[in-house]
């Protein structure tokens, strides 16, 4: 016959030793201090400036040229109006006639004779703007260029 071994089985239960160690963690946290200085960065690029043209209208001068004066003699008074225009002051004494005309530079005197129910010019006289005072003549034969309504000479 056989014989069976007899196993007994003792169940004891076995609690695990659990040791708890109760040590307080601080987290460590360390703060790194480090001034940052913004970054800029420059973009260069090239600009062309802009050129605006301003067109200007510009008028022609008219040169005239400077009157000799003594071409005005024998002109008829109609004439002289038709060239230089009427006078600032006209004077009239019996077959003579004065015509001034005022400038700031001088004053111009032409004097007419009556001939044939007409008045001619037979003498011209510039004058200072200032009683005993000097002349510019160049000036003031410009001045009475400007005036004249039409070439002549």
């Amino acid at each position: 016959k056989e014989v069976k071994p007899k196993i007994t089985t003792i169940k004891k239960e076995v609690k695990p030793k659990i040791t708890t160690i109760k040590k307080e963690v601080k987290p460590k946290i360390t703060t790194i201090k480090k001034e940052v200085k913004p970054k800029i960065t420059t973009i260069k690029k090239e600009v062309k400036p802009k050129i605006t043209t301003i067109k200007k209208e510009v008028k022609p001068k008219i040169i005239k040229k400077k009157i000799k004066l003594q071409s005005l003699i024998n002109f008829s008074e109609t004439e002289l109006y038709s060239k230089i225009g009427k006078g600032d002051f006209i004077k009239k004494e019996g077959q003579l006639k004065n015509i001034q005309y005022y400038f700031s530079k001088c004053f111009l005197d032409i004097f007419l004779i009556k001939k044939n129910n007409d008045y001619h010019v037979n003498f011209l006289q510039m004058r200072s703007t200032i009683l005993n005072g000097s002349i510019n003549k160049d000036e003031c034969l410009d001045q009475i260029s400007s005036k004249l309504k039409t070439n002549f000479n």
